[in-house]
């Protein structure tokens, strides 16, 4: 506490003087109390009683003292003036907080506001709304337990300063809002395959978090927990979408679409040959005499059929044996030939699509086979080089990444070019630059003698 000392004071009867306001850290000043007043009763320091009074000024509250004439210059009285204080009341205020859904302890560095207006030392304590211990303090941090559930009208919790000197107090309210996350996808794989028999789906992993996994095969359609089996040729593929439905912490996640494509068996075949889009294979469809059938299906057939060679072309050479195929498994299966005649083998699709990326500015994007997917690939055919092109070089959100010059090989030797076997679509994907952090400056304080003269902090560095 601060201590005021006076000087003694002699003055001359009649005459006024003022004496100073002490002060204190943390308190208000809020007058003078005097004791060992003069004594009116008996007018023992003076002959008669005066009619005038004299005021100590405290700069609000007057202290009136009563005087009398005709005091003996020998006649003194101490009389004892005691200073009243009133502790300063406090500022301090709440805030609203955000925070996500976390699964670890999460901290808001000095979330809590800094109280003011008082000694200069304060502690802090969560005074009220924390019935399931879900938040704490460490100095001014508030700290956020683990999986602390969601509630995005916000916590209302109580937290009082107190003045470490005076003990003076205050309590405010801070609002603390848990949103929801989003739920994380499985790993997803296509299935592409020959058709076997077999009960097939698309690849989905253990490794979902926050959900229930759902599938649907329209964009339209209801959503089960049922991943749809697909046994026969499917003519292409057939789509799958998924999802992630979130849970009371967690938002419903897209997961994109997987496919599952069964192709059709070979059978050998006698046939006239029908055209057919490019499988890494040189089966034909032919009037057919079948073999290789899968056990329990119903086929007949006449002929057998084969392409000349697995490539892309025009009036190619097809060797059939009057193939006919006929009975409830019939399109399953494909057929070759040993009888010369043409079809034509188009280019198979086959969609690749640049991975999304995230770089910090000046940075560059990764380029590769391992930064694209590719659908639609022949089994035994894959894909060994792309060009990848960035969009921009500045910080964005939605720039993208351009693939282009694919070149596909099969498994044969060292791998010759099928590239021309395909017809090539190219998806975007998107680039995410983000900015750099600036630098900040180095700060020193300035501390001197009062010297009438206006002074600043030094400010050097920073970016």
């Amino acid at each position: 506490m601060n201590t005021t000392t006076y000087a003694n004071k002699t003055e001359t009867y009649g005459t006024s003087f003022t004496i100073a306001n002490p002060t204190c850290t943390g308190y208000t000043f809020a007058g003078w109390t005097a004791s060992n007043t003069l004594d009116t009763t008996n007018a023992k320091y003076g002959t008669s009683q005066s009619t005038v009074n004299t005021t100590w000024s405290n700069g609000s509250t007057p202290v009136t003292a009563t005087w009398f004439k005709d005091l003996a210059s020998r006649t003194n009285k101490t009389v004892t003036l005691t200073a009243t204080w009133s502790a300063t009341e406090l500022s301090f205020n709440g805030k609203t907080i955000t925070k996500s859904y976390a699964e670890s302890n999460q901290t808001e560095t000095n979330g809590v506001n800094a109280a003011s207006n008082g000694s200069g030392t304060y502690t802090y304590a969560i005074t009220g709304g924390n019935s399931n211990n879900y938040f704490s303090l460490n100095g001014r941090d508030i700290i956020i337990k683990a999986n602390t559930p969601v509630n995005t009208s916000g916590y209302q919790v109580k937290i009082t300063a107190t003045d470490s000197v005076t003990g003076a107090h205050k309590e405010a309210t801070y609002t603390i809002i848990i949103n929801s996350v989003p739920a994380t996808c499985p790993t997803l794989a296509n299935y592409s395959g020959t058709y076997d028999g077999a009960n097939h789906t698309i690849s989905v992993g253990s490794n979902a978090v926050g959900g229930t996994v759902k599938y649907r095969t329209s964009t339209t359609g209801e959503w089960t927990t049922t991943n749809p089996t697909y046994k026969d040729f499917t003519n292409g593929a057939k789509t799958v979408y998924v999802e992630v439905e979130g849970d009371s912490n967690h938002s419903t996640k897209d997961c994109g679409s997987k496919t599952v494509t069964i192709t059709k068996k070979a059978l050998t075949a006698t046939a006239s040959a029908a055209n057919k889009t490019y499988d890494g294979g040189t089966s034909a469809t032919c009037t057919i005499t079948l073999s290789g059938k899968v056990t329990g299906d119903t086929v007949t057939a006449s002929a057998t059929g084969a392409f000349s060679d697995k490539n892309v072309g025009t009036g190619k050479t097809v060797t059939c044996s009057s193939i006919t195929l006929s009975g409830s498994s019939a399109g399953n299966y494909s057929v070759d030939s040993s009888k010369t005649t043409t079809a034509n083998i188009t280019a198979k699709a086959l969609t690749i699509t640049a991975k999304n990326q995230t770089i910090a500015y000046g940075g560059s994007i990764t380029t590769g086979v391992g930064q694209v997917t590719a659908s639609g690939l022949v089994s035994g055919d894959s894909l060994t080089a792309i060009t990848l092109t960035a969009s921009t070089s500045n910080v964005t959100t939605s720039g993208k990444i351009t693939p282009s010059a694919a070149t596909v090989k099969d498994n044969s030797g060292e791998g010759s070019a099928v590239t021309s076997n395909y017809s090539i679509t190219y998806a975007d994907g998107t680039l995410t630059i983000t900015a750099v952090a600036a630098t900040c400056p180095t700060l020193t304080a300035y501390e001197d003698t009062y010297d009438g003269s206006s002074h600043s902090i030094g400010v050097s560095g920073g970016s």
